[in-house]
């Protein structure tokens, strides 16, 4: 059985096991590869024929030497234009001019020797394929023609990954992106190979809780996105991988400086007839890169710097005038709405450096810097109307400033042992530090059907990530099979971490009337025990490592067959709290079934998951055997990782914990003393966090089957059908604050006449009139909120794409995806409402009641990119995306099944009856959205001096208002009435830009 004292053993096994074959590094995210197969004029293989592909950019050169069946692979190539030559004595040097390898694609290049007696060389210039007929894995790339020419609102390089099939994004915040039916948070960002998610929120380093540029777009060479079928080498995701590659140095110099600027001349107003006067923005920087020494050692650095100043326009979805609270100082409830300014400034540098250290050994190493300081920064995303809490959203004193600084560097060995084996080290750290103050020192106030102002309930927040990443991955090829092992460690900590929710109070109302009248239905309040304040509520060196291994054999089978095969190991060690569950001795039974079946202590320590196995295979098939077509196909067991904030590190239950009252016990806008003398008990329940003792990361069955065809030269379609199964998907895991999944309660006694549970009986209300308002397991405790892994889901689509690869000045890619997306589980983060289950209860009907479409469904969508060179100097790009409204939720406020939950803890809403007729969680949709960015781009040159750029960009073309509610409850009055909208209004952007050499 695993114990703590047992990972350092099992880790060190595992790296010595790895070390034995040679030097370790488990997934080659950064590269790419050529292979092919060497045949005479009749079609027999030539075995032992050298193979020379030189990178023409550095001078770079990889020999290798063909099978016994002619077969040859060259990898860990990075991206860019290749030469290949081909010898063997007594046939002609063949040399193929025209190769371009792009981020983690295998170019199949076949080579066919005269004999020399014909010719003494011969040299073929032709274009990569379209197709790869060796990859089973479903992928897009963006190469860098994309990179440097589509209109990116922002030039964050993320927004790229919106251009594929299978992804999808929730407007506004942290603009999380899901593939293939899964949770943003079970995405991974991979960049020159090393995972750039924020361990703590499963964001990505640099721009938690917000979205924003952390690499410049002048350092990204190409983007890359895979969403099924990757192979044993990629781990911690189970929906997609965000792959990106920097731009390293060449041996010609080459460099970059432009200027983007927009003001309030340039935008339209609102959907909601908002227009800030008073915007502005300028976006500068550039790169340089060139050679240290020609052939050997090259350098590149860039920098992206952003100066922002806007107004952000607040309103309540009701009319609030002359409401007065003076209790808190405010005369009248509406003087809060209104215009406030905001500010946002971010930087990042960039720098990286190349080294062949001799013809076998090249070291590369980046390191790149990034911070965004904004002032009032809405949490909600741009010009927000309502944003967030239960359905709706803050006004400007509900906001917070925001400060992120993060640093991340990249060291990495890239070996060829002979001409048949290959080895890749990599090491990578980063840090992110990330303080966030509240604009407000009064309570919140959470008002249903008109929005939210005070401190944020979570505020303020302060703590540093660190990462520590050792990676690498040795290759071997011997006759058709190419073999790889490899292994992967990250261990993440946890520093100086204050997350302390409710620290101010936390006011619950329905409706405005509440208001008015002062009487809230609950307010829920931090306290702190065992003689902590909020000052020392502070949770130091928390820690989690991974492990992953794998074993991966490519299998050319024949030369239009390639089959891929293979087995990933992943473990996650968590660290146990820094203090007990306070209340919570250890030995006190707490409900996890019905009252007397099962009663168990509370854990006291956070689960490992050390048992996930992942089987992987994938299939390539060239069924006309002319490179033009392959038939693909993968079937593999993939594992998510659990982000921190579920976990209850320290902001959750240990040197504090939240209490809920229910009506509160002192008039609205008072509180109770936050701190509990040390030795003196709590005179009432408090809600606690845990993590259930049989945790486990969610397992995704991941399948697809496709073909693609090059029907012309150059172009090609393509129809792919995906299906997800996810089992041990996360329910619970707020502590209370959001998605709770309460364990200390009462199963209902009987359903009501549309089916929903009834006579819990369990809540913070005396229903039956006796004086005792707690029923509960255990009425020393309130709520427990325990992360489970009892939820489900299932993904289905299909997509069908056409691609051309850039050929005569014209490149474009567009994609139409159907797609279901159904479960059970807690909805993230990011969406627009945390709804937990609704009911808590945790036997299996309670569950599968909720089961159905789900917050990420979005049944149809349609996405357009693409660049044409349109003569005169003039270059035209452009994007569309299109989709069909996204599932929104309705419920009830009514506490229907008598648990004393209506929505204000935990976000268990009771299912809704409207119409006669019982809703499912997300019975709606949000309305259709649609945008178009367009870039017109005009290009002089000026000889050797390099070229000079001037561009247009225009956003939402068309100014599609892209409306969308946060108002969910069937009982108000304002129910699904338009709150927000998706993107942004109408937005004009103008640019400069040098660039040496030119084109």
């Amino acid at each position: 059985m695993y114990t703590k004292s047992t990972f350092p053993k099992l880790f060190l096994t595992a790296l010595i096991l790895v070390l034995a074959v040679t030097p370790v590094f488990a997934q080659v995210l950064d590269r790419g590869e050529i292979t092919g197969t060497a045949r005479d004029e009749t079609g027999a293989a030539l075995p032992g024929v050298t193979v020379t592909v030189t990178h023409l950019d550095s001078g770079l050169t990889r020999v290798v030497v063909t099978s016994e069946t002619g077969h040859y692979r060259a990898p860990l190539l990075p991206v860019g234009p290749y030469r290949i030559q081909a010898e063997l004595a007594g046939f002609a040097t063949l040399t193929r001019e025209g190769v371009v390898v792009t981020v983690g694609s295998a170019p199949v290049i076949d080579l066919t020797l005269p004999l020399a007696s014909v010719t003494e060389a011969i040299t073929v210039t032709a274009e990569t394929p379209v197709v790869s007929t060796s990859q089973a894995v479903t992928s897009t790339t963006l190469n860098q023609e994309a990179v440097a020419t589509l209109p990116i609102n922002g030039r964050d390089f993320r927004d790229f990954a919106t251009l594929t099939p299978n992804a999808t994004v929730i407007p506004g915040l942290r603009s999380a992106i899901r593939f293939g039916g899964q949770s943003g948070d079970y995405s991974m960002l991979s960049v020159d190979g090393a995972d750039l998610t924020n361990p703590f929120f499963a964001e990505y380093t640099g721009s938690s809780e917000v979205k924003n540029f952390t690499i410049s777009q002048e350092a990204i060479q190409e983007f890359q996105v895979l969403t099924n079928g990757f192979n044993a080498e990629f781990g911690r995701s189970t929906g997609g991988v965000m792959n990106v590659v920097t731009k390293s140095g060449t041996n010609e110099w080459r460099g970059s400086g432009f200027l983007f600027l927009r003001d309030s001349g340039l935008q339209a107003e609102d959907p909601f007839g908002f227009k800030s006067e008073d915007f502005s923005q300028q976006q500068f920087g550039g790169s340089i890169g060139g050679p240290i020494a020609r052939d050997k050692a090259f350098f590149f650095v860039a920098a992206d710097i952003q100066d922002l100043d806007d107004t952000v326009f607040t309103r309540f979805a009701r009319d609030v005038s002359g409401v007065a609270l003076p209790q808190f100082g405010i005369s009248d409830l509406a003087s809060l709405e209104g215009a406030s300014p905001e500010k946002s400034d971010l930087k990042t540098l960039f720098g990286r450096v190349d080294i062949d250290v001799s013809e076998s050994h090249r070291l590369s190493a980046r390191v790149n810097f990034s911070e965004n300081n904004t002032n009032s920064f809405t949490g909600r995303g741009q010009n927000v109307v309502t944003g967030a809490g239960s359905g709706l959203g803050g006004i400007a004193n509900n906001f917070e400033n925001f400060r992120d600084t993060a640093w991340s560097a990249v060291a990495s060995l890239t070996s060829v042992i002979g001409t048949n084996a290959f080895n890749e080290f990599k090491f990578h750290y980063s840090t992110e530090d990330r303080p966030r103050q509240a604009l407000s020192t009064i309570p919140e106030s959470n008002i249903n059907d008109t929005g939210n102002f005070g401190q944020r309930f979570f505020l303020p927040i302060t703590g540093i990530n660190n990462r520590w990443q050792l990676t690498d991955s040795f290759s071997y090829l011997f006759g058709s099979h190419d073999v790889k092992f490899g292994a992967d460690w990250n261990r993440v900590e946890l520093t100086d971490n204050s997350f302390i929710g409710f620290s101010s109070g936390f006011y619950f109302f329905d409706t405005l009337e509440q208001v008015i009248a002062g009487t809230p239905n609950g307010v829920a309040q931090r306290f702190f025990l065992n003689g902590f304040t909020p000052d020392t509520h502070v949770a130091n060196d928390y820690w989690t490592n991974e492990l992953g291994l794998f074993v991966q054999d490519k299998w050319q089978v024949n030369p239009n067959l390639t089959v891929s095969y293979g087995l990933r190991y992943e473990g996650q060690w968590n660290g146990d709290p820094l203090f007990p569950i306070v209340g919570v001795d250890g030995a006190v039974p707490l409900s996890r079934q019905a009252p007397g079946t099962d009663l168990r202590p509370v854990p006291q320590t956070i689960a490992s998951d050390t048992n996930n196995w992942g089987p992987r295979v994938g299939v390539s098939w060239d069924p006309t055997q002319d490179g033009r077509t392959v038939v693909r196909g993968s079937a593999g067991l993939y594992y998510g990782r659990t982000a921190q904030i579920f976990m209850p590190t320290g902001g959750a239950g240990f040197q504090s914990a939240p209490a809920f009252f229910f009506p509160p016990p002192l008039p609205y806008g008072q509180l109770l003393p936050s701190v509990i003398p040390e030795g003196e008990q709590a005179p009432f329940p408090f809600s606690i966090g845990f993590v259930a003792d049989d945790f486990n990361n969610p397992r995704v069955l991941n399948t697809s089957i496709g073909i693609e065809r090059e029907v012309i030269p150059n172009f090609s379609l393509a129809f792919d059908f995906v299906y997800t199964r996810t089992e041990s998907a996360r329910i619970g895991g707020g502590s209370a604050a959001f998605n709770s999944f309460d364990q200390n309660t009462l199963d209902a006694t009987g359903v009501d006449e549309f089916g929903r549970p009834i006579g819990v009986d369990s809540g913070f209300t005396d229903s039956d009139g006796d004086g005792v308002i707690l029923r509960r397991p255990d009425p020393n405790i309130a709520t427990a909120d325990i992360l489970s892994s009892l939820g489900r889901a299932r993904y289905k689509a299909f997509t069908v794409s056409a691609k051309k690869a850039f050929t005569e000045g014209i490149q474009f890619q567009t994609f139409y995806t159907w797609s279901r997306d159904e479960g059970n589980a807690d909805t993230e983060r990011d969406s627009e409402v945390f709804l937990g289950i609704s009911n808590p209860s945790p036997t299996g009907p309670a569950l599968e009641a909720d089961f159905g479409i789900d917050e990420r469904d979005i049944t149809h969508r349609f996405i357009f990119q693409g660049t044409a060179e349109v003569g005169a100097g003039f270059t035209v790009s452009g994007t569309v995306q299109l989709h069909s409204g996204r599932a929104a939720p309705a419920y009830t406020l009514q506490d229907v099944n008598g648990d004393g939950i209506t929505g204000t803890v935990g976000n268990n809403f009771d299912h809704a009856v409207l119409n006669g007729e019982l809703l499912p969680r997300f019975p709606f949709r949000q309305p259709n959205f649609y945008n178009v960015d367009l870039r017109v781009m005009w290009t002089g040159n000026m000889g050797s001096a390099g070229d000079i750029d001037l561009l247009f960009e225009l956003f939402n073309v068309f100014n599609s208002e892209n409306l969308e509610t946060r108002i969910f409850q069937v009982e108000l009055p304002n129910f699904f009435e338009p709150t927000t909208y998706a993107g942004t209004p109408f937005t004009a952007q103008i640019g400069i830009k040098y660039r040496f050499p030119g084109r």
